[in-house]
């Protein structure tokens, strides 16, 4: 390990520091504030490709000084330590798009002010990494590198300004609570996710609130047999769905509040729906159906609010199989 003390200066460019070579690159170099020092005075910080990782815990975390911050590394980079940069002034984040980062909890959590984001691929992405930067925009799409397992729950949660496609690789495995809830992107791309079980995490919501979302096609993800209630609600422009193939329950208020939804396809291997899951879904339909396509026996809930409580679209089943039944609206 490599140790670096802040001392004073508006740049803490590290470039001048680390000339190591790019054969021997420097890896978890530890920071620290000389005491005294005061954070808020650093505007720009930049990590030249000589260092792969940094270890902290909330150093510049709250600095009302930093403008900029450039990870100048092209393969890997690796941030140990939580809230190094939360609640700060921070921006503009630029990455190598091609460089695969690791980043921990809070890495740049409620970054109000952050404006504009070059994303890396991330390897590793712990829970509430984004959360709540409201104002960030993206350069690029979000992709996840091969060998990501998991993202953490609020990863990206309440950033209402991110737009594009996610791309998620053959690796994950989870996807945690309200990961991309209230967030824009247009798109996710589920086409590699065989190995995907866990959708939701403990609680619900991955997919929530996604407004410039307009079809959600899960066909691809085989090892999914559950998702978490809430699952997409209130998902303003979601006009379809398809479920994973081997998907058992529809659970509660999943597709509820999805005012255009217009269809969603039901495997074969799903046998209850749960209550209010189509709540208020297809409202906005005024020439359109919303059409159910049924693979199988699915039983309808008897009891509760019903499976399209408050829904005033026309409703249409396509039954493909032994039927379905239905004992509660």
């Amino acid at each position: 390990k490599d140790e670096v003390t802040l001392v004073s200066g508006a740049k803490a460019d590290f470039t001048t520091v680390f000339k190591v070579g790019t054969s021997n690159k420097v890896e978890n170099v530890v920071l620290s504030f000389n005491e005294g020092y005061d954070k808020n005075s650093v505007t720009d910080v930049i990590f030249p490709d000589e260092i792969n990782g940094i270890e902290c815990n909330g150093l510049f975390g709250e600095s009302t000084s930093i403008q900029t911050l450039i990870f100048a590394a092209t393969d890997e980079f690796f941030i140990s330590g939580d809230n190094i940069f939360s609640k700060c002034s921070v921006q503009t984040v630029t990455f190598n798009p091609n460089c695969v980062v690791d980043f921990r909890k809070g890495s740049f959590a409620e970054c109000k002010s952050l404006t504009q984001i070059t994303f890396p691929k991330f390897i590793s992405l712990a829970g509430g990494a984004f959360k709540s930067c409201s104002n960030m925009v993206n350069t690029n799409d979000l992709i996840f590198a091969e060998g990501l397992t998991s993202i953490g729950g609020h990863a990206f949660n309440g950033c209402t300004s991110l737009t594009g496609t996610i791309y998620l690789p053959n690796s994950i495995e989870t996807i945690g609570e309200y990961v991309f809830n209230n967030t824009g992107f247009t798109g996710v791309d589920f086409s590699k996710c065989s190995n995907l079980t866990v959708a939701g995490g403990n609680y619900e919501a991955p997919f929530g609130n996604m407004d410039n979302l307009t079809t959600l096609d899960m066909s691809a993800c085989t090892s999914l047999t559950a998702i978490r209630p809430n699952f997409s609600q209130g998902s303003d422009n979601l006009t379809e769905v398809i479920l994973p193939p081997n998907l058992t329950a529809i659970p509660g208020k999943a597709f509820a509040q999805c005012p255009k939804l217009q269809s969603i396809v039901i495997p074969a291997s799903c046998t209850s729906i749960g209550d209010e899951a189509f709540m208020q879904a297809g409202n906005s339909l005024t020439t359109k159906t919303f059409t159910m396509y049924i693979q199988s026996n699915v039983v309808f809930p008897s009891s509760g609010y019903g499976v399209f409580n408050q829904s005033s679209a026309k409703i249409e089943f396509v039954l493909f199989g032994n039927g379905v039944t239905v004992e509660s609206f």
